[in-house]
């Protein structure tokens, strides 16, 4: 496993784990847009996925 993310709806959260070189792990917004660390360019804002 490269990437993983745990949502959280009840916070409106995202937190985010990337195990691609040094491990990181990082806390988004749903108004945050996320690169997607495994497929260059793309990035997602969960706010416009639940619209």
């Amino acid at each position: 496993m490269r990437e993983y993310w745990i949502v959280n709806p009840m916070r409106s959260v995202v937190q985010t784990y990337i195990f691609e070189g040094e491990e990181n792990s990082n806390l988004f917004s749903f108004d945050e847009k996320i690169a997607v660390q495994i497929f260059d360019s793309l990035e997602i804002r969960l706010s416009d996925l639940l619209k």
